[in-house]
């Protein structure tokens, strides 16, 4: 038989931390029956079989390094260089929802979505944060909405030492809805006495207020506050009003 007659093409490769890579000879000699590194050391995750096929994970990044692999047979052996080196994956992000209503008055926290490499730093490339918010390093949008604003989009860039990669966040703030009842809901007044029944308001601010069932008794009114005031002039009841 032939002695082996071997090489790598391509004979200096880059691979990816964290995933799998695999390299394998070509052979046009005779059949390998073994394999093995004569110079150099092979990176921390890899190894050679008898076919001389170079395999692993890397596990950290590692500059050009150059392994000298031997193939053998009965007839004789050859020798084919391979220069290895590893990076980290470039990020690959995205925010989900990529559309977002939030709050005037009520923190926020929109973080992205990274299916690639480490992210080592973030910014806004394109468009300006609302006022109240900010990004950190990780693209994470946070802050508290201090007006009503929107729809805004900007562009977020991701960055390590691979390589960028952006997405598009768009932001909107509005005011909560008013949120109300009155406690007491159920009030015994007296004729002739001035009163005033106040509603407890958890919500967002009112601007207008009105009665949309029943009517108020003679006496009565209600204010934009949502406020019900008044003299009662005679007995009445009970009444409700919404």
């Amino acid at each position: 038989v032939a002695k082996p007659v071997i090489g790598y093409n391509p004979a200096a490769v880059v691979d990816t931390v964290s995933m799998g890579a695999s390299h394998g000879v070509v052979s046009t000699g005779g059949p390998i029956t073994s394999c093995s590194v004569t110079y150099g050391s092979l990176p921390v995750g890899f190894s050679i079989d008898s076919a001389c096929l170079v395999k692993g994970t890397p596990v950290t990044p590692f500059a050009a390094t150059t392994v000298i692999v031997t193939a053998l047979n009965a007839s004789g052996s050859d020798t084919a260089a391979l220069t290895l080196s590893a990076v980290v994956a470039r990020p690959v992000i995205g925010y989900n929802p990529s559309s977002v209503v939030d709050t005037v008055g009520q923190a926020i926290s929109h973080a992205v979505i990274s299916s690639g490499g480490p992210i080592t730093s973030c910014s806004v490339t394109s468009g300006s944060l609302p006022s109240g918010l900010s990004l950190d390093n990780v693209c994470v949008v946070t802050g508290i909405p201090t007006g009503t604003f929107g729809p805004v989009s900007i562009v977020v860039t991701a960055m390590n030492a691979s390589g960028i990669d952006t997405a598009v966040l768009t932001l909107s703030a509005v005011v909560a809805k008013p949120m109300i009842g009155y406690n007491p809901s159920s009030v015994v007044d007296t004729v002739g006495q001035v009163i005033s029944h106040s509603v407890i308001s958890s919500g967002g601010p009112i601007s207008t207020c009105s009665v949309t069932s029943g009517t108020l008794p003679s006496g009565f009114s209600v204010d934009n506050g949502c406020v019900v005031t008044g003299t009662p002039v005679a007995t009445y009841g009970p009444t409700t009003v919404t």
